[in-house]
């Protein structure tokens, strides 16, 4: 405890230090919230510079500062070490499980039909979304020829035909003016 007292507390006599706790916190808290919201250069040099004043008139010298960071910092990777190897201990088991679990008799069958209506499922979205994209940047490519005529290019065609009747990217996509 008294290694954690050196690095967290340091005796000084300084404004800051006689003020309410409930003030500092939210001091802290207005702190927090408008590094949150500020999103311009100049909010972020009031920031610093209101970051600055904070420090200075606290009247601790910067070494402790550092110091206090270096330690914060040693026990943020300790945490992220002891956090990546425990979830990578719980992936390993749920790996392990689901392999487990899909070699099963029936659940293997019913994975290969799962893969079957997956892929399908992934055609037909690619599918829309190249319709999608056809249909809107046809506007701009056909812009020249008149209604009528792109009409009878598109039901020329077998395939953008059918899907653009029940495409439901089209409508998001779309300006919806048919000129």
């Amino acid at each position: 405890m008294t290694m954690l007292n050196n690095y967290l507390y340091y005796k000084t006599d300084s404004y800051m230090h006689t003020l309410n706790p409930i003030l500092k916190f939210f001091l802290v808290l207005f702190f927090i919230i408008a590094t949150i919201l500020s999103s311009s250069t100049i909010s972020h040099i009031f920031l610093i510079a209101f970051l600055i004043i904070i420090i200075y008139s606290t009247k601790i010298p910067l070494i402790k500062y550092l110091k206090v960071i270096l330690f914060i910092s040693g026990i943020l990777l300790i945490t992220f070490i002891i956090i990546f190897i425990v979830c990578s201990i719980g992936v390993a088991v749920l790996w392990w499980l689901s392999d487990l679990i899909i070699n099963l008799p029936i659940v293997k069958q019913l994975d290969t039909l799962g893969g079957v209506v997956f892929g399908a499922l992934n055609g037909i979205l690619i599918v829309f979304v190249a319709v999608s994209v056809l249909g809107v940047t046809s506007q701009y490519i056909l812009r020249d020829k008149p209604y009528e005529e792109r009409r009878q290019i598109v039901n020329g065609t077998f395939v953008y035909k059918h899907f653009e009747k029940f495409n439901p990217i089209t409508g998001l996509l779309s300006s919806g003016d048919k000129k």
